[in-house]
């Protein structure tokens, strides 16, 4: 459901949506401030939308800017640091957003692309319930990489994707 605020006097408005940066129209002239988008949200997809007004004489139109959002993932997904990101602090803290319904997180954080890859005892910081990761005992000038597996219940763990970052 997408919903705004009716700028000024418009009776109308004209709803542009979809993965496009330059959305098209999906519903012309509507009267509500609401639009129900009924096709269901693919995972991890970037979305754009707008909404042009439009005033009663069905003339006068204000144009919107376009927003965006990102629907939620299936797995752990916007990392920070960013991936292959440099210059990072051994100290850092690692954060992501956690993918849909996840309710733990299994991190794997190693200087092996191998033992993250394999999930292997050595990579293996554990199960938590938060979305963040205090760094400890890093080396400087050294590549790391990690994952993170969402745990959600009923379900085998979603393996996800392996980030890496340079400190």
């Amino acid at each position: 459901l997408l919903q705004w605020t009716v700028g000024g006097t418009a009776m109308f408005h004209d709803v542009y949506f979809g993965t496009d940066p330059n959305p098209p129209l999906v519903s012309p002239k509507q009267m509500f401030a609401m639009y129900y988008y009924i096709q269901g949200l693919q995972p991890g997809a970037t979305y754009y939308w707008k909404v042009d007004e439009i005033e009663a004489d069905g003339t006068t139109m204000y144009p919107g800017s376009v927003w965006t959002f990102v629907a939620q993932a299936l797995t752990a997904y916007y990392p920070t640091p960013a991936d292959q990101a440099g210059s990072i602090s051994p100290t850092a803290t690692l954060t992501w957003q956690a993918g849909q319904n996840a309710t733990k997180h299994h991190l794997y954080l190693s200087d092996s692309l191998d033992a993250v890859t394999q999930g292997d005892a050595s990579a293996d910081k554990g199960e938590m319930d938060g979305t963040t990761y205090a760094l400890q005992d890093l080396q400087g000038a050294t590549t790391y990489y990690w994952r993170v597996d969402e745990l959600v219940p009923g379900s085998p763990a979603r393996t996800g994707d392996i980030w890496s970052f340079t400190t």
